[in-house]
């Protein structure tokens, strides 16, 4: 995203977040009983809807939660150089550029990565990191502003 030197390396091991967590089981009820709310007349369709929520919770909770898939995000790493590395569950290491949708807050980091194998995003509580290194995050994202937006604001 940036040709910019920074200090030192910025190593991010992922841990797993209690507010994703509650966030995940929080909207996977909340499509439960909106399927049984809006369709209490037609057993076969709140069965297969109830299915496919379901089998979501199934699929995204060893994956975003416990960490566990072979394509969950374990760790990012972003050189001085400004390039960015994921290493997914498997150990498998793949150099990722950050794409300019990524969105910062200081109670959520949304890092959206372009890669070979696709794209990936990873959310960041601050409980899935420690502190300080949400802090830096923070002000690598903000460092590593693209030339255009830095132009706009410059106006």
């Amino acid at each position: 995203m940036s040709s910019r030197q920074f200090e030192k390396v910025l190593h991010l091991k992922l841990k797993r977040s209690y507010t994703l967590t509650m966030l995940l089981v929080t909207l996977h009820v909340a499509g439960l009983m909106s399927i049984l709310v809006a369709l209490s007349d037609e057993q076969i369709i709140i069965w297969f809807f109830m299915a496919l929520v379901t089998l979501s919770f199934i699929y995204h909770f060893p994956k975003m939660i416990l960490l566990r898939h072979p394509r969950s995000v374990i760790s990012v790493t972003q050189t001085r150089q400004g390039v960015w590395s994921i290493r997914f569950y498997n150990n498998e290491l793949v150099d990722a550029h950050l794409c300019d949708d990524s969105y910062k807050h200081p109670l959520l980091v949304i890092l959206n990565f372009k890669t070979n194998l696709g794209r990936f995003s990873v959310p960041l509580f601050p409980d899935a990191l420690d502190d300080d290194l949400h802090r830096q995050l923070r002000c690598r994202l903000t460092l590593s502003r693209p030339a255009e937006e830095e132009k706009l604001l410059r106006r």
